[in-house]
């Protein structure tokens, strides 16, 4: 009976060390502190020589919290990288609040893209807000050597740029309903020992990233 009773115990005990781990929390714009390292890998740069000035790929302005704030997106691209994979491999984002804050990344990102549809010059970014004026800001990168692209995410809030984000991955669908965004994101890329397989050497490492009321969830 001691045994029954101490095993009912452990599952007990288990039940908040599972849902912690199942859903992690990746940012929460209400404290723009709760940035979790653990979710943002290094961007390759080294000390390039001779790409400057920047090439002008593409100019956004995003408006944010209803209409109160704006920012100013540029994408760029260096110079005499044309052959490069990438439509843009510089990220410029300005604000009244901040100016001029730069990312940049030698594998370079293109227009947004997910699995099921391609990338949209007239369409560069993806974004959602949320009700308590933050906006994300998503770009997806180059998918090089079967591994799979980056997805670089931003919050803009008060005029502010945070990074937040930035772990490779597959973006394979997006759903939206009720203020809640669910981002279906592929860690792996899938491979088969033949060709003509239809089943892969691994299944796909499918989790998912979570967007609500300002916050950025990881399951």
């Amino acid at each position: 009976m001691n045994i029954i009773k101490r095993f009912f115990i452990c599952i007990i005990a288990l039940i908040p060390v599972l849902s912690i781990s199942a859903q992690t929390l990746v940012y929460n714009s209400v404290n723009t502190d709760s940035i979790n390292s653990l979710f943002i890998d290094s961007f390759y740069n080294e000390q390039w020589k001779d790409v400057e000035p920047f090439v002008l790929k593409k100019n956004i302005t995003l408006f944010s919290n209803n209409q109160k704030e704006h920012y100013n997106i540029s994408l760029l691209k260096f110079k005499n990288w044309d052959n490069e994979p990438g439509d843009f491999n510089v990220i410029k984002i300005s604000s009244r609040v901040q100016t001029d804050f730069i990312q940049t990344d030698a594998d370079g990102w293109y227009y947004f893209n997910t699995e099921v549809a391609t990338s949209d010059i007239s369409k560069p970014v993806y974004t959602t807000e949320s009700s308590d004026g933050c906006t994300f800001v998503l770009f997806t990168g180059v998918e090089i050597s079967s591994e799979p692209p980056f997805l670089t995410i931003y919050a803009l809030k008060n005029g502010k740029v945070t990074l937040v984000f930035n772990k490779r991955g597959y973006i394979n669908n997006i759903s939206t309903i009720r203020g809640k965004s669910d981002f279906t994101f592929q860690l792996n890329t899938l491979e088969y020992e033949n060709l003509g397989d239809t089943t892969p050497m691994k299944p796909a490492d499918i989790h998912h990233l979570i967007f609500t009321d300002g916050k950025i969830t990881y399951q």
